[in-house]
């Protein structure tokens, strides 16, 4: 994929895009990296490795240097594959490596885990108030056991 159109896809300006080109060069495959009057060419793992940075500076209290540490947190900043295992290669479609596939699990968890934090979190507040009702259900039974044991000794009527 072209520079242009990566940005559009991104979000981000050009220049932007080949500023990070720069800041996370360790993590890019050297057609990303442009020169000698070639267009840069980002491959499925590049378009990856920037998608993960967009996301990491877009909360604006992050630095360059902080998202690097944590795309090498990731496994995201690993040099790339050799040229004979890409993703693009035809041995076929995921990562490579054993040490790519468990930075896909660790990137793929740190999304799921972020995904599925708000919902976790209501779930945790709906059992809180479950178990309030519950004590509520248990307060109000043993009041009614305590008025209806008091109460044996009067008459009741009939119709209710």
């Amino acid at each position: 994929m072209k520079i242009g159109t990566l940005a559009r896809n991104l979000g981000v300006p050009v220049p932007t895009l080949r500023r990070w080109t720069q800041e996370f060069a360790e993590g890019l495959s050297p057609e990303a990296q442009g020169g000698d009057g070639r267009p840069r060419e980002f491959t499925l793992r590049d378009q990856r490795v920037l998608r993960r940075a967009r996301e990491l500076l877009a909360d604006g209290d992050m630095t360059y240097a902080q998202a690097r540490r944590r795309l090498r947190e990731e496994g995201l900043l690993a040099p790339p594959p050799a040229a004979t295992e890409r993703e693009d290669s035809p041995s076929g479609p995921g990562p490579a490596t054993e040490e790519e596939r468990a930075a896909a699990e660790r990137f793929v968890t740190v999304i799921v885990e972020r995904a599925a934090r708000p919902w976790v979190e209501r779930l945790e507040r709906l059992e809180r108030e479950i178990e309030a009702l519950r004590q509520q259900v248990a307060a109000l039974q043993a009041s009614r056991e305590a008025t209806e044991t008091s109460g044996s000794a009067r008459r009741r009527w009939p119709f209710g």
